[in-house]
């Protein structure tokens, strides 16, 4: 049986900002490197959904060099975009490339592997849904951009939380979530909550570097 090259991730669901590990088997061996006295194997790009991720998110921006066997590991920083930031199942895939003795590519070698990645769906939950205008309501937030002290990661994605009054949603708090995607803040109900009257609230932050917002909403009475 002849395998084709194989991707693990570690674990299989993340949000974005969190640090992912990757290991491969099956990619380029010392097989097809003995025909190039000297050449050498690396991983040449990851992507997501077919958008490489950038160098400094991979291995702390380290290059990524296959064995002998065909293995490899490298961790790698999911990135705050509009694909990573969409529930559900993403393609990662991940190519390698073999280098001569001057450090040329070498054009038709490599090798090609492909998993797939889960991005869990954001929640958003009041307590209590339905109070008065004034009082407080305890927010709870999960699948949110992580925290990360990785070098490559992106700094505190900060989610505003705002009240949809008429015609003027007004920004009641904001809170950065922790290593885990998760946030947990309260707020006032506005005064100028009309009675009554359901309204809602939505939790937003920004992707980057394009700087999409990205919007989660729940109601509140």
């Amino acid at each position: 049986t002849i395998r084709g090259a194989v991707l693990t991730l570690t674990p299989e669901k993340w949000v974005p900002n969190q640090t992912l590990t990757i290991f491969g088997s099956g990619f380029t061996t010392a097989s097809l490197l003995s025909l190039v006295e000297g050449a050498s194997a690396e991983i040449d790009t990851i992507s997501i959904d077919g958008e490489p991720i950038a160098a400094g998110k991979i291995n702390e921006g380290r290059t990524v060099t296959v064995d002998s066997g065909g293995n490899w590991q490298a961790s790698v920083i999911i990135p705050i975009t509009i694909e990573t930031t969409t529930a559900g199942l993403h393609v990662l895939k991940a190519t390698d490339r073999v280098l001569n003795t001057a450090g040329v590519k070498i054009v038709g070698a490599g090798q090609e592997g492909v998993a797939r990645l889960v991005i869990p769906m954001r929640t958003l939950a009041l307590d209590p849904s339905a109070s008065r205008s004034g009082t407080t309501v305890r927010v709870n937030g999960t699948g949110f951009p992580a925290h990360s002290e990785m070098a490559g990661a992106e700094s505190d994605r900060a989610v505003e939380i705002r009240y949809g009054l008429p015609g003027l949603p007004r920004t009641v708090t904001t809170v950065a979530p922790d290593a885990s995607g998760n946030f947990e803040t309260s707020f006032k109900v506005p005064v100028g909550a009309v009675i009554p009257s359901t309204n809602i609230v939505e939790a937003r932050f920004t992707t980057a570097p394009s700087g999409d917002v990205v919007t989660t909403t729940v109601t509140h009475s």
